[in-house]
């Protein structure tokens, strides 16, 4: 009895499987045909990728160094020139980096420009006395920055008479040195203030117009450059004359000690 079930299950599952036989192997033949053209269509489909290394991060740049300032682009023309006007004086303000480099006394090219439009200006004040007032600011010895302000004033004077703005008999010069600031060359904590040292550095040229011609310029002159006592300028040996007396041979003789170089001491440089 159990022979002849287990032969009727095998016959049972030997039809089954001739009939759906070719059923299961259309479909895998599809399956394989699809397969096929995806590969095809897409051949790197299966490839297994590389992937690339990993890439370090790169250093941290350092920052540079801070450029320091560049210089403050001066005003040139009329925009440079500053003018104030009291009862006796009428004052023409010139910052020095409109004139001149930083810490020299020769003009620049561009400072023709300004002392063009200058000229007229002084000339409209009238014929009067001219003073030329030379300042620095506080960088350096005291003893330089007046040397510096001298020549300053002295080259804008020469450059005056060669263009007969002026007559040489009326102009002077004087220097400040860093004696007569218009602004803190420092700030309230001890640091440098640059635009107020700009500031400081200037030529100031200033016409008397209460004046003649022949009578000198009203300005201040510096401790240093103050006429000397009578004691000073007597020779060694001889008598100092007393408040009040005059000498006319003391007189004579310094009147007779004019030099043909003292004279051209303005007109030489250029």
């Amino acid at each position: 009895m159990k022979i002849k079930f287990l032969a009727s299950l095998i016959t049972c599952s030997l039809a089954h499987s001739v009939v759906f036989a070719p059923v299961f192997a259309q479909d895998t033949s599809k399956i394989n045909r699809w397969f096929e053209d995806i590969n095809k269509k897409y051949p790197n489909l299966q490839k297994k990728q590389n992937v690339g290394n990993i890439q370090d991060p790169g250093k941290i740049g350092t920052p540079g160094k801070i450029q320091p300032a560049g210089n403050i682009n001066a005003p040139q023309g009329l925009q440079a020139i500053k003018t104030k006007t009291d009862p006796c004086t009428q004052r023409f303000l010139i910052g020095a980096d409109t004139l001149f480099e930083f810490d020299k006394a020769t003009l620049t090219p561009r400072a023709e420009e300004t002392l063009s439009v200058l000229g007229p200006m002084i000339e409209n004040a009238g014929p009067h006395p001219v003073v030329i007032e030379g300042h620095t600011d506080s960088v350096g010895t005291d003893e330089y920055n007046q040397e510096l302000s001298e020549r300053r004033a002295e080259r804008v004077r020469n450059w005056l008479l060669e263009h007969r703005v002026v007559e040489k008999r009326a102009v002077s010069t004087v220097g400040f040195g860093e004696k007569k600031p218009v602004a803190p060359n420092t700030k309230p904590d001890g640091k440098d203030n640059p635009p107020g040292r700009a500031l400081n550095r200037r030529v100031e040229i200033v016409v008397n117009t209460c004046a003649k011609l022949d009578e000198p310029a009203v300005t201040d002159i510096p401790p240093a450059t103050k006429t000397p006592a009578a004691a000073d300028r007597a020779p060694a040996g001889e008598p100092v004359p007393a408040a009040g007396e005059s000498s006319s041979e003391t007189e004579a003789t310094a009147a007779s000690e004019t030099t043909p170089a003292k004279e051209a001491a303005g007109e030489t440089e250029k």
